[in-house]
């Protein structure tokens, strides 16, 4: 009996083929033509064993990304390419225009250079060859200008939160702090709060002493008076139900404590770094993403003069200054965070440079491993003695690493080869990171579908989910840097293995907007603009790839899973948008509508073009 033989995607995978009609396993549960058009070889194959280990799945994933460098070594060379079907006429590669100073990083798809990224808003900017391309392809002019510079209105706005501050600066009031007795409140709601646990910004065994003092009514009362201001806005913005009655003018403390904060700083003190940081943290939750970065270069240069950058020598026992640098250290780690995810979703450099810190984690550091969905009801005081962090601290370096090798300007002008080899490497050790995650709450590349799903019930639910953005957000970051590769723009075709990088750039896209669909019901609605980002280059990424292959098979269902997105975010907002992120989501929404327009008119021109042509790309 004849062997069975492998489809031309499990082929060009080196994975098992159950030979399914009409589709196989691989290819059914991926949603991809199945398809066997493929030249039939005579040399002989090692049968595959009807089952994988682990390593059988890591050794494929090497070898297909093996097969990724391989195939543009030749590129590097000068030596012709071998051709692919379905070659798309793309814009010739170019350099990055530059650009005044708001604008960092870039963005390709397929060869072509699209735009770059604002730094206001982490809205993308499509360059003049972007918006050719996009016309080309759809018959239709496009702006995508979502994250262009300042109009009047963001000047207006901006002009008045300058007279709020002035009008605040000359208000002499007694105390610019509620009751001692709110503030107390405060501290108790935070220590009820897993908030305590995933921000842990504040030390709760020495924090009672910072609010005692900042009532007091001398001249050191100030510091603390800040930080208290500071952690009354964070904790008021992610718990606003409990604490809505206690502070119905949250805006007004955060004003003053913006106002105060550089009289803190003087001198590096742990306060006025947990006054920044909070003050950084409630901006960025506000929607306010430069200002929240400013805020964050002040709070990373105070924890670099306070040590925080370096861990600490062993314990000598339980001694007051041990507590103060083991929570010196955690306000690092968080800070780390805020540092790597500030630049990616704004392409701006990074404020705490890698090599300057040591980032050896500390051993108590469990990381998901605390997380167990079978356990029915659990308690938050056996997680007390051992902060976590707003993400998987081996995710976050991970994420550093991505931003550093792919996206800086140094990056930008790496050879095909260098490129290939720095994502072969990141992908393996983003795999690695993933294979070292307890399977229950282990993140992977297929949706979760089902809003009954445990990861999104449990009481830390919110962490499991923004990990699990996270981590198909890198996946796709690090295989979409194989779109500015010189072998897009060689005659004669672009080698396959280079397509299936991309390919699996849009499809962990895919699954972010699947899951955000699922997960949108149990995102804490407070998180809105530290989530938003996932599904915006989501859904950019899917954009350009319809655009690319508007009569693709999945072109009509991607337009339908982006036109999802603006329903999905609204499920989001739980609040009335202050003026500034009324301005944000204007931009935002329009951006996204264009984007749905655009594609659609892409995928119209084209089957009017190619009547017989659909579903084949």
């Amino acid at each position: 009996m004849p062997r069975k033989r492998a489809c031309d995607s499990c082929h060009e995978k080196k994975i098992s083929c159950d030979g399914g009609n009409p589709r196989c396993d691989w290819c059914n549960h991926r949603n991809l033509d199945c398809t066997y058009h493929r030249a039939s070889t005579a040399s002989r194959k090692r049968p595959q064993p009807a089952e994988f280990s682990l390593q059988d799945e890591i050794e494929q994933r090497l070898e297909r990304l093996e097969s990724l460098l391989q195939g543009l070594r030749r590129t590097d060379r000068g030596d012709p390419s071998p051709p692919a079907e379905n070659s798309d006429k793309l814009p010739s590669k170019s350099q990055p225009p530059s650009h005044g100073g708001i604008f960092y990083g870039s963005l390709y798809f397929a060869g072509c250079h699209l735009g770059d990224v604002s730094s206001r808003n982490g809205i993308p900017i499509f360059s003049d060859e972007g918006r050719k391309w996009v016309q080309d392809r759809t018959g239709e002019t496009a702006a995508l200008e979502g994250g262009q510079e300042l109009s009047e209105m963001d000047l207006d706005f901006a002009q008045n939160k300058l007279s709020d501050l002035a009008i605040l600066g000359g208000h002499k009031s007694a105390s610019p702090l509620p009751t001692k007795a709110t503030a107390q409140s405060c501290l108790d709601i935070f220590r009820a709060s897993t908030l305590q646990v995933v921000f842990p910004v504040v030390d709760l065994s020495t924090f009672q002493d910072t609010i005692d003092r900042a009532y007091e009514e001398t001249a050191e009362s100030t510091r603390a008076m800040v930080c208290v201001l500071s952690f009354i806005s964070f904790l008021s913005l992610l718990e606003p139900q409990k604490t809505a009655e206690l502070l119905p003018d949250v805006e007004m403390y955060a004003t003053k404590a913006q106002q105060l904060l550089l009289l803190t700083m003087a001198e590096p003190t742990v306060e006025g770094l947990q006054a920044a940081l909070l003050l950084c943290l409630y901006l960025d939750f506000s929607g306010q993403l430069q200002a929240a970065s400013m805020l964050h270069s002040l709070a990373s240069r105070s924890l670099f003069m306070l040590g925080g950058h370096l861990k600490p020598r062993p314990p000598s026992g339980a001694t007051p200054d041990d507590a103060r640098l083991r929570h010196l250290r955690t306000l690092f780690w968080l800070c780390y965070f805020c540092d790597k995810h500030i630049s990616l979703r704004t392409g701006q450099p990074h404020a705490i440079a890698d090599d300057q810190c040591d980032l050896a984690l500390c051993d108590d550091y469990t990381g998901l491993d605390f997380i167990d969905l079978k356990m029915d009801g659990p308690s938050l005081t056996q997680y007390l003695p051992k902060p976590l962090q707003p993400s998987d601290l081996g995710l976050t370096i991970i994420k550093s690493k991505v931003f550093s090798l792919l996206f800086t300007p140094s990056a930008l002008k790496k050879s095909d080869t260098e490129i290939l080899h720095t994502v072969r490497m990141l992908d393996e050790e983003l795999e690695r990171w993933r294979m070292s995650v307890p399977q229950s709450v282990r993140p992977s590349l297929s949706s979760v579908t089902d809003p009954a799903d445990p990861s999104l019930q449990h009481e830390f639910g919110m962490l499991l989910i923004f990990v699990r953005f996270e981590y198909l957000y890198l996946l796709s970051a690090i295989h979409r840097a194989c779109g500015r590769c010189q072998a897009w723009s060689v005659d004669g075709g672009v080698p396959n293995a280079v397509r299936s990088s991309l390919l699996l750039s849009v499809e962990a896209s895919r699954s972010t907007l699947v899951y955000l669909k699922v997960a949108s019901e149990m995102v804490h609605r407070e998180s809105f603009w530290l989530v938003i980002f996932y599904p915006l280059w989501a859904s950019v990424t899917l954009f350009c790839n319809i655009i690319y292959k508007p009569l693709a098979r999945h072109a009509q269902s991607d337009v339908e899973l982006v036109s999802a997105v603006p329903y999905s975010l609204k499920k989001l907002r739980a609040r009335d948008p202050t003026p500034s992120e009324a301005l944000h989501l204007q931009r935002l929404e329009e951006f996204i509508a264009e984007l749905i327009h655009l594609a659609n008119k892409a995928i119209y021109k084209h089957r009017i073009e190619n009547p017989t042509a659909r579903g084949k790309e």
